[in-house]
């Protein structure tokens, strides 16, 4: 799998020149899209493609580079663009099973634009946001998801399994920031104005995680950026200044 430079470049002039030591390894290049980074989530079977709800990828800027961390069901784009994401998902699920025979979990990544939704990833997998939307499920979801990979033939009522999901991933709001940070710091408790999370150790450093519960309809990134410059200066992580997109729909 080729590296993946997490950068952007509003100029194409400067292109070349951020290429440059990168000669004789395979990248991608996309043009750089305005707007709220979010995706969307849906599992193939044999007959139907069920299809979820937007997630919010919180995805933050550090300088000219992309600062993943974490995402949420909280937030809710206008209805028009929630249909749109939808059907986006259903045509990736048919086409991913028409070609190569695929089942299961699948995320379609993109950014919300003045021009609508427009897609920039497709990953075949579970993903980051459908395991949050899934957070208090009493439902064996990720069960089903390796029965449909392995092949099992069972009646899965997948329609009504959607209804259901649905509704409760509309119902219950999940969503939170987190990243794995390049600093020695010691476990403890985070508080944080009304939130409460915590830090500790990772493979490389350590791992911050903090949940947030918001009034449905919330954009998150502007709570998440204000957490972590706050973390920034209480545990010493080195992160700097960090901005977020502008939440419009123009």
């Amino acid at each position: 799998m080729p590296p993946l430079i997490r950068a952007r470049w509003r100029e194409r002039l400067e292109l070349p020149a951020a290429l440059v030591g990168w000669e004789g390894r395979t990248l991608r290049v996309t043009p750089f899209l305005e707007g709220v980074p979010c995706s969307i989530h849906g599992i193939v079977f044999d007959d139907f493609v069920a299809a979820f709800r937007p997630v919010e990828l919180i995805v933050l800027r550090r300088g000219q580079r992309f600062f993943y961390a974490g995402c949420s069901s909280i937030w809710d784009p206008p209805p028009a663009v929630r249909d749109q994401m939808r059907a986006v998902a259903r045509r990736a699920g048919e086409r991913l099973r028409e070609e190569v025979g695929y089942r299961g979990a699948f995320t379609v990544d993109g950014v919300l634009t003045r021009d609508g939704f427009r897609p920039t990833e497709l990953n075949p997998r579970n993903g980051a946001g459908l395991a949050t939307m899934s957070r208090d499920l009493d439902f064996p979801l990720q069960l089903l998801l390796d029965a449909l990979v392995g092949g099992v033939g069972l009646d899965w009522r997948a329609q009504a399994l959607e209804a259901g999901l649905l509704e409760h991933f509309d119902t219950h709001r999940a969503g939170g920031t987190w990243r794995m940070i390049h600093a020695a710091v010691e476990p403890r408790e985070l508080h944080h104005g009304d939130d409460h999370g915590l830090v500790g150790p990772a493979v490389a450093g350590c791992f911050v995680r903090m949940p947030m519960r918001r009034p449905p309809g919330t954009f998150l990134a502007p709570d998440a950026a204000e957490f972590w410059t706050w973390a920034d200066a209480e545990l010493g992580l080195g992160i700097g200044p960090l901005t977020t997109a502008e939440e419009r729909y123009l």
